[in-house]
């Protein structure tokens, strides 16, 4: 994720529209089964429960896309914008990954990359960190701040640095079976507490939560941007089961449904396996958002709508049980 200013280029890309019809193909059944969730969210979020409230999360493939189309419309001035944060990876040799699409096959192995969006706020990385499936993303491997890709620790030998195993391929299937919710709980003294519990992650990989909220940066009292924060400070860190599970709690000073400038929750995993305290990424540094980290999960908690609408969620439900194993 990254700071996103309202520039001309953003502009542009807040005006994405609906999702194609083609996102209803069978070859997208486990794509669309994460998109299942947000009928649930959009109902949880419309209930006037000042105490309570239960969003189910969207497994998706970048800030606010999944499979490059906008899943929420956050609000005037920003409507669909988002970037694409994982890829596909293409083994031909070059270093052009593969941007997904509602055509991509279930089976394509997901990997590093860039959205040119983001080149309106950050510079191009170089070509050395994109197109990497995410088992080999380099990690550092010196005090020097050295990166290396590394065995898993079964194949390693004892003092080698490793990734924990199982350390393997991930198809992007597998990437959108990730599911969790967040449970959002707000007390008469206006403080919160928040709980997220996912499944289907990245066994033993690293995750954080973030908020992504819309913000006044040039100080003249007009909103003008939207950045993460890590959402109830740092360290917003949780590391998945060896069976894909994860949980992370804190407590908020305000109320995330009354906080209009809160408009998703993020989980992001980093498949370089560090944390960069507060802030999710480098990307000034040449590590933007695509190349370490990935959004996973998005929670919708202060959107307008829901972009990808509501047709597709039933002929989600209506196929899900009969094509999904």
């Amino acid at each position: 994720m990254v700071n996103m200013q309202r520039t001309e280029h953003a502009k542009k890309a807040s005006n994405n529209g609906k999702a194609k019809p083609t996102l209803l193909r069978k070859t997208l059944v486990a794509a669309a089964v994460a998109v299942s969730s947000l009928g649930a969210a959009t109902d949880a979020l419309s209930q006037t429960n000042s105490s309570y409230t239960r969003v189910e999360g969207v497994a998706v493939t970048g800030f606010n896309r999944l499979l490059s189309e906008p899943v929420w419309d956050l609000g005037p001035g920003f409507g669909g914008i988002g970037f694409n944060f994982v890829f596909g990876y293409n083994p031909d040799g070059t270093t052009d990954e593969i941007p997904l699409t509602p055509e991509s096959p279930m089976d394509l192995i997901v990997a590093s990359g860039f959205d040119p969006a983001q080149l309106a706020v950050v510079p191009q990385p170089d070509e050395a960190t994109t197109n990497i499936p995410f088992k080999d993303v380099p990690i550092i491997v010196s005090p020097a701040g050295d990166r290396a890709p590394v065995r898993s620790s079964v194949e390693a030998d004892p003092w080698e640095a490793s990734k924990s195993y199982p350390s393997r391929e991930t198809t992007l299937g597998e990437w959108l079976k990730a599911r969790g919710t967040l449970h959002i709980k707000c007390r008469s003294n206006g403080t919160a507490y928040i709980q997220v519990n996912a499944w289907g992650l990245i066994p033993h990989g690293v995750y954080t939560l973030w908020g992504v909220f819309s913000r006044d940066f040039s100080g003249d009292g007009n909103i003008d941007g939207m950045a993460p924060s890590a959402l109830g400070g740092v360290p917003n860190l949780a590391v998945a089961s060896a069976a894909g599970l994860a949980s992370i709690s804190r407590e908020l000073n305000f109320c995330p449904t009354e906080e209009e400038s809160l408009k998703t929750v993020a989980m992001a995993y980093h498949s370089d396996g560090n944390v960069y305290g507060a802030v999710p990424e480098l990307g000034a540094a040449g590590l933007p958002g695509g190349t370490i980290t990935h959004d996973h999960l998005n929670w919708a908690v202060n959107v307008e709508a829901s972009l990808l609408g509501a047709d597709i969620a039933q002929s989600i439900r209506e196929t899900q049980d009969a094509e999904v194993k």
